[in-house]
């Protein structure tokens, strides 16, 4: 089952990393002998080609601007929702919400495209290979990823759910999620058909979150909701003791 890597970087004014660091996590991850579909703002699609020289036919850069974003429709929220937001002085701003919020969408897009004819889709965030890449130049395994079943979604479990968490059956039940954190971000992934199951299911999760004025700035909370309401189409992975770090347990899951 061949796989197609997604990823993104837009150029921040104010981010949770510098450029510079962000470049040294790029190169180890743009160093991955995989497809890739990556997504990036126009200044930035030279130097991310400059990364991927010898693997150019493994590879589509698709330049685009915020204001392209499907979650672009919600910017005067993710505006306004920066003053709930306790984590701004790190870093926290509307557009890193927005591409925060926008990976169901990228994922979808890559999946239109199907540039490499690919059966299973992998939303991977462009800096979370932090260490020198020699230990995953393969990644991800082909063989691992024809063992999971296309039509789950495969998410991490960073930190379990409650039980009185996991008795909620419906919106009105489900709690904020804004201080806690359940289910990481950073990779997750599954066949085209549920991979567009889930993007339907999200945005009708934040489009929930705006209508009761709950905070839409962090994407692992809706992912949450979204797992709490729809668990029939997850596949919920635990990290195991030992791992470098358990946000991004799934690199060696899938190695």
């Amino acid at each position: 089952m061949s796989c197609t890597i997604v990823t993104a970087y837009f150029k921040l004014a104010k981010s949770k990393a510098s450029h510079e660091i962000y470049l040294d996590w790029m190169q180890n991850m743009l160093a991955i002998d995989n497809e890739m579909v990556i997504f990036c703002d126009p200044k930035c699609a030279q130097e991310i080609e400059g990364f991927r020289a010898n693997k150019l036919e493994k590879t589509r850069i698709i330049p685009c601007r915020f204001n392209e974003f499907f979650t672009y429709r919600y910017a005067n929220y993710f505006l306004e929702h920066c003053k709930m937001d306790s984590e701004v002085n790190i870093g926290h701003n509307m557009f890193l919400y927005m591409i925060w919020s926008e990976k169901s969408h990228f994922l979808k897009r890559a999946i239109e495209l199907d540039p490499f004819g690919s059966s299973y889709f992998l939303w991977t965030d462009i800096g979370c290979f932090r260490r020198p890449n020699t230990e995953y130049l393969n990644w991800p395994s082909p063989s691992l990823i024809e063992l999971l079943p296309k039509d789950k979604v495969l998410l991490l479990s960073v930190v379990p759910f409650s039980d009185e968490e996991l008795n909620v059956h419906s919106f009105d039940k489900l709690p904020s999620f804004k201080t806690v954190n359940r289910i990481g971000g950073t990779i997750f992934g599954g066949g085209k058909e549920v991979l567009l199951e889930w993007h339907d299911k999200y945005y009708e999760m934040l489009e929930y979150f705006v209508s009761i004025d709950q905070f839409i700035g962090k994407d692992q909370s809706i992912m949450n909701s979204v797992y709490l309401l729809n668990r029939q189409m997850c596949k919920l992975v635990n990290w195991t003791k030992g791992c470098a770090d358990a946000w991004f347990y799934l690199q060696d899951y899938l190695r």
